[in-house]
């Protein structure tokens, strides 16, 4: 027995030794396999592999960032660009996208102070209950017959400023001069006007509809004359007149789809008391067969209406600069900034009412 181990033990000890082999990691994954994977990746992307920053966690001393894979960028692709204007400018200067109906270019929503500036031209043709430009015997009867000063479109200029500020409340003022002169069917007549609004403003605004009211003061001089011819000679009106007193303004514009040009309506009304003085000298009698002179000097009150209905196209220029152009009708309505009327003669003191009608042409910028 004990031979036999011996034995056993002995054959043992002869085998030669040996351990288990292990694989090689380069046998599993290959290199040339994890480069012909990363060749593949190259292709589909057009280019190399990016990463960018997704978020950084501050540590102290270091910081630690984590990244995240690019979006790929596919072959024949270009990269995003910003639409632009009219005049090259893109129509994302700010985080608003251009809208051409907020008041003024846009400060309000760039919470930031905003000014604007215009010029109108004002061509109107004025209208009046009394301006006699002739006075002679009536045809076939008693009485005389009279033609009317016939007026055409005058022209007249008007400016505006104002800024606004980052809440929307702002100021404005404008000043408007009108002096021209017509001569027609016999008569000449003469109208000169000055006017002064100094104005607060409040702008609301959103997608496509801004509004703009205002409150303040209106400042108006009125200048007219009249020379009517009679065969006996010249009958001359007279009148002037000094006033200041409260103004309202309304003013909304509408944005047409999403374009530059927009749809807009004002108003205004008026109340002026001041000074005035009337005068009619009838030294030929044409009215009542004698020579005759009246004159009126003391306060009275004029009513004004304003209204304006248009369209507008603008655009950016610059980054915080704005372009504007507009087109509108325009009427006006002076109860009691007229003429004195021919019965003033004979005792009875009425101020006819002056109309003014036509178009205005403007332009402007808002910064």
């Amino acid at each position: 027995m004990n031979a036999t181990f011996a034995l056993c033990a002995a054959v043992l000890a002869a085998l030669p030794s040996a351990e288990p082999s292990r694989p090689d990691a380069d046998s599993i994954y290959p290199e040339s396999i994890a480069t012909q994977f990363d060749t593949v990746i190259r292709a589909q992307n057009a280019g190399p592999v990016l990463t960018t920053p997704m978020m950084t966690i501050p540590s102290s001393p270091e910081t630690t960032t984590m990244y995240q894979p690019a979006a790929p960028v596919m072959p024949g692709s270009t990269p995003y660009a910003a639409p632009v204007g009219p005049f090259g400018v893109p129509t994302t200067s700010s985080p608003y996208v251009y809208d051409p109906s907020y008041v003024p270019g846009g400060a309000m929503q760039e919470n930031r102070w905003g000014f604007y500036a215009g010029y109108d031209n004002v061509i109107l043709k004025p209208y009046f209950n009394y301006n006699t430009g002739s006075v002679g015997p009536a045809a076939g009867g008693p009485g005389f017959s009279s033609q009317n000063v016939d007026w055409g479109f005058t022209y007249s200029p008007r400016v505006w400023v104002g800024l606004i500020e980052p809440n929307g409340t702002g100021a404005q003022v404008r000043y408007w001069n009108l002096d021209d002169e017509e001569n027609s069917n016999g008569g000449s007549q003469e109208l000169q006007m000055q006017v002064i609004d100094a104005e607060k403003v409040w702008h609301f605004s959103n997608s496509g509809v801004a509004l703009s009211v205002g409150a303040g003061l209106r400042y108006a001089q009125l200048d007219e004359k009249l020379v009517t011819g009679t065969a006996g000679g010249a009958i001359i009106f007279d009148r002037n007149f000094n006033g200041f007193g409260p103004t309202l303004s309304v003013s909304g514009r509408r944005r047409v789809n999403q374009t530059n040009w927009a749809m807009f309506a004002s108003g205004r009304l008026s109340g002026l008391y001041g000074n005035t003085s009337s005068a009619i000298s009838d030294f030929p009698g044409a009215f009542n067969g004698v020579q005759a002179g009246f004159y009126h000097e003391g306060q009275d009150f004029v009513g004004v209406t304003d209204l304006q209905f248009g369209v507008d196209w603008s655009a950016p220029i610059s980054y915080h600069t704005h372009f504007f152009v507009r087109i509108a009708g325009e009427a006006q309505l002076w109860l009691g900034g007229g003429l004195p009327a021919p019965t003033a003669v004979t005792g009875t003191q009425n101020n006819g009412n002056l109309g003014l009608f036509g178009l205005t042409v403007g332009t402007g910028l808002s910064f």
